[in-house]
């Protein structure tokens, strides 16, 4: 059980987070900041691809979150747009876009802070034994620039309180993101019909489908990805991203799935949640899991 201050503290900072924006304008060129701030309120950079170059090869299907399309951007890729149906927040834990803009651009941050870490040699110091909230935003930050330049004073300060930083120098393999992008309705209206996106269905139930009445103009967010190639999952390069998440201070929030990865990679990253969102539970994050559960069928 927590403390009462860090209880409130905890749910203060997920009713911040909920006004904060979640992506950017500035286009996706180059590494990412990664200040303290920039880890504190991650922001999605935009993709540089041009929308009116996009081949649409083949729907890869979907869910109650959005839909997935395998596509080329002119003689590049191919790589997946990812549509989310939701265009505006519904409640604090249904808006797609938003958690998904935000846990790709802290993996992007925290990748290349490690990189930039190992190559200078002010690598990230991670908290290995972290299952409290405080030390999983503590452990986000441990990938800000401040934190990794201020190494000495955190390890005394850590060791002071009985806790042990260890230097965490490769991240394993994630998957490629290349930013947000906005697809309007009348490109999803201009789709082959059988490059159209289904409703998606709960209980023979229509719950999710792009509101063509809404006209031409309307806008859909849309996230762009690598595409990665149908392989075999290894458990053991799957339990080092598993391990990787909980040291980066995520946890899980979706049923397990074998759908949800692919040679190893993990393919929705909507299965995870930082402790900036209110899907963010102690109960999941104190539980070591094991990449045979994630892997269930």
């Amino acid at each position: 059980m927590f403390p009462p201050t860090e209880s409130k503290r905890e749910c203060r900072r997920k009713k911040d987070a909920e006004r904060w924006p979640f992506c950017s304008d500035a286009f996706m060129i180059g590494p990412p900041s990664c200040t303290l701030n920039d880890l504190r309120r991650p922001r999605l950079r935009k993709c540089p691809f041009d929308i009116g170059s996009t081949t649409w090869i083949k729907p890869l299907g979907g869910g109650l979150d959005g839909y997935c399309w395998k596509v080329m951007f002119g003689n590049e890729g191919p790589y997946v747009i990812k549509l989310f149906w939701d265009r505006e927040q519904r409640s604090r834990a249904s808006f797609a876009s938003k958690l998904e803009c935000r846990n790709a651009a802290l993996l992007q941050m925290m990748q290349t802070a490690v990189e930039d870490g190992k190559a200078v040699g002010m690598p990230v110091l991670l908290n290995h034994r972290a299952r409290a909230w405080v030390e999983a935003i503590q452990n986000i930050e441990s990938f800000s620039v401040e934190e990794r330049q201020d190494s000495e004073a955190r390890i005394k300060r850590a060791a002071e309180l009985d806790i042990k930083l260890r230097p965490f120098l490769s991240v394993p393999r994630l998957r490629k993101c290349y930013g947000w992008l906005s697809i309007s309705g009348e490109i999803l209206a201009g789709l082959p019909q059988q490059l159209r996106p289904p409703d998606a269905e709960i209980k023979c139930r229509s719950t999710r489908w792009p509101n063509w009445a809404e006209g031409p103009d309307t806008d859909y967010m849309a996230i762009v990805y690598e595409y990665v190639e149908e392989a075999p999952n290894s458990p053991a390069a799957v339990q080092e991203v598993v391990d990787f998440l909980h040291l980066a201070g995520f946890t899980n929030t979706l049923s397990p799935w074998t759908r949800n990865w692919q040679g190893s990679v993990l393919l929705d990253i909507l299965a995870i949640a930082s402790p900036y969102e209110w899907a963010w539970r102690t109960d999941n994050y104190i539980r070591l899991i094991k990449a045979e559960w994630m892997l269930r069928t």
